[in-house]
């Protein structure tokens, strides 16, 4: 290129220095070099690259492309590195975030664990301490009758307990509580779900602890699981599709309580082509490449027989199924339960007219042998005491709801039940009475907790007459 720009230079120098000496010899240069021009134009092909002017001038063009395309294959190889950089960057970008979920993870089960672990100590301690303490209780009070068989029974049970625990058995709170006689929902639900193939695509959600409420063996199981098989049988033929991803054919299954006592409420959604006839709740269709409609019409019938019901909900995509029916020994569902209307003092002024001004007290703990013992000590203190007894949650807001009571005794774990819990529901109903929690033991950072959410106090198991006849007196 400089070159080129020389030789132009060059010319135009010759071209101004022939013009300023005489005008002759400037046309007798151009046409001179006009000449050579064309010399070298007809003549280019047969003369020696050596002395061609456009020759010349073609070797630096060559030279300055070879040079650009140099440059452009350096750039080239440049951007490719760079690339494979950034590829390998992304990759072990990828490969922390991963790593770090995994832990995050892995923390995440071991707090669960740690969790469930100190809950299951909690109940071992409570169950393992209650029937010792049954015992002395029941012998340190004065005048009592000889009883070997309630003594024999509260060391039975604790030599139980102690037997389960040494077995090799992998033990839950939840095995400790629960007898042969009942059952839990996701025992049913879970295997369903394998039984339909639906395992990968169904997201189950219990709700408000309905995975732990625990349901009877020889109560409404069987229709709960004949209306689930029903509805899973028919997504797993008419909703699913394999030659879609999992996002496709996404079923949700969830279960909360019901509108009522007791109640379960289960929703079924698939992600299929829904149904075509709204009405196939209310009577049999003809035969389609959807069925027919009458497994789902005789399942309404069997749950309307029970108080029970199943419906279709209006959706965009897919199929919903709603069905509803009463199947849990207790339901912890704090909606339910409003406060009274009537409040405690004017029913205590009503009392008073008529004479009936007692004091009364609800015991509220699934052991029999606690009511016994502890009502025959209240008994002791005064024989005007009303003393009623709850075994569960829902006995205890039948009668929270229709008597009026001044003191309860509550233990801090009934059945699946939290004594915390079943204080939040009975203060919705009577506010104004006074709750002393009871447990095998309890620690300082316990009593606290419970005295800050309205506990009046707290007392072991291991009774005694002056400290109960101090807190009616005091309460």
């Amino acid at each position: 290129m400089r070159i080129l720009f020389f030789m132009t230079f060059t010319l135009i120098a010759l071209e101004l220095m022939f013009l300023w000496f005489s005008i002759y010899l400037f046309y007798l240069f151009n046409i001179i070099l006009t000449s050579r021009v064309v010399y070298e134009v007809s003549m280019f092909p047969h003369i020696s690259s050596k002395f061609s002017l456009l020759k010349r001038v073609k070797k630096i063009f060559e030279s300055e492309l070879s040079f650009l395309k140099n440059e452009n294959t350096l750039l080239k190889s440049e951007i490719l590195n760079l690339e494979n950089k950034n590829r390998e960057l992304s990759k072990q970008q990828s490969i922390y975030l991963i790593s770090t979920e995994e832990k995050l993870v892995e923390a995440e089960y071991l707090i669960k664990k740690q969790n469930r672990q100190k809950n299951l100590l909690q109940f071992i301690g409570h169950d393992l301490k209650a029937p010792l303490q049954n015992i002395t209780s029941f012998l340190n009070k004065e005048n009592s009758p000889s009883s070997i068989e309630f003594i024999h029974k509260n060391a039975t049970h604790g030599l139980d307990l102690i037997n389960h625990l040494l077995s090799n058995k992998e033990t839950t709170p939840k095995e400790l509580k629960s007898e042969a006689t009942y059952t839990f929902i996701p025992e049913t639900v879970t295997p369903l779900i394998e039984q339909f193939g639906l395992s990968k695509y169904t997201n189950t959600i219990f709700k408000n602890r309905t995975d732990i409420i625990p349901v009877k063996k020889d109560g409404n199981i069987s229709i709960f699981k004949q209306a689930l098989s029903n509805l899973l049988s028919n997504i797993n033929k008419y909703a699913i599709d394999p030659t879609k991803d999992l996002s496709s054919n996404q079923v949700n299954l969830i279960v909360d309580h019901g509108r009522n006592l007791g109640e379960i409420c289960v929703q079924v959604q698939d992600s299929g082509k829904g149904v075509g006839d709204k009405n196939i709740l209310q009577k049999p269709t003809k035969k389609t490449d959807k069925g027919h409609g009458i497994g789902l019409f005789q399942l309404k019938l069997h749950l309307e027989q029970i108080g029970g019901d199943i419906w279709l909900e209006k959706t965009k995509k897919g199929a919903h199924f709603k069905f509803q029916m009463p199947l849990l020994v207790e339901n912890s569902d704090e909606l339910l339960i409003s406060p009274n209307s009537d409040s405690k003092q004017s029913r205590k002024e009503k009392n008073k007219i008529s004479g009936l001004e007692k004091v009364k007290v609800l015991i509220i703990d699934d052991s029999p042998d606690i009511h016994q013992i502890l009502g025959l000590y209240l008994e002791e203190i005064s024989p005007e005491i009303t003393i009623h007894s709850a075994s569960n949650l829902r006995e205890a807001i039948t009668l929270e709801s229709e008597f009026d009571y001044d003191i309860c005794f509550l233990d801090m774990n009934v059945g699946e039940e939290r004594g915390e819990h079943i204080f939040q529901q009975l203060i919705k109903i009577q506010k104004s009475t006074a709750v002393i929690g009871m447990s095998a033991s309890f620690d300082d950072e316990k009593v606290t907790e419970l005295k800050k959410i309205g506990f009046k106090s707290t007392m072991t198991k291991t009774f005694d007459e002056k400290l109960l006849a101090q807190l009616l007196f005091d309460l």
